[in-house]
């Protein structure tokens, strides 16, 4: 491989990173602006090189729901950069809100379908995130019916967006 591509395909990661930190949203009373960004925990980009102060909100990706219990699990192999992610990033920026990230794709679809449609599942997965990070994002594409219900219980434990 020429030296050239190589130094490509070791840049690739962080490009990756740099263009899904990209998100910004802009909410409609025209004063806040919400600067969010993607940290995945399969990159190659460590968690300390992050600048934090460039965003409002970081996402923590990605955490999963089990299929037996609807509580919201990280794989072993994960844990250790999630449970050090939150108090890392705010060294830099103390005011940023960190959420855990559930991707849809990577669930199964019918286990996030059971979740958001049953109350009981609902508040396993809201309970057990509580004890993973301060928010949760779920990315996936449903119904907005269902993840009303799940924002009202979300809600109901303490934890406005």
């Amino acid at each position: 491989m020429p030296l050239c591509m190589n130094k490509l395909s070791a840049m690739a990661p962080r490009v990756l990173f740099f263009l899904s930190l990209s998100i910004i949203l802009y909410f409609s009373n025209g004063q806040t602006w919400i600067k969010s960004g993607y940290w995945y925990s399969g990159s190659e980009f460590p968690v300390p090189d992050i600048n934090s102060a460039l965003f409002t909100h970081l996402m923590c990706a990605f955490a999963e729901i089990n299929s037996s219990t609807y509580e919201v699990s990280i794989s072993p192999s994960d844990q250790p950069y999630f449970s050090t992610f939150t108090s890392i990033v705010k060294k830099k920026n103390p005011s940023i809100k960190t959420l855990l990230s559930i991707w849809g794709a990577k669930a199964n679809s019918s286990i996030l379908s059971s979740m958001a449609s049953q109350p009981s599942y609902r508040t396993s997965s809201i309970k057990s995130s509580i004890k993973n990070s301060s928010a949760l994002w779920v990315s996936w594409p449903r119904p907005l019916v269902d993840f009303a219900k799940v924002r009202h219980r979300h809600d109901q434990y303490g934890h406005p967006p």
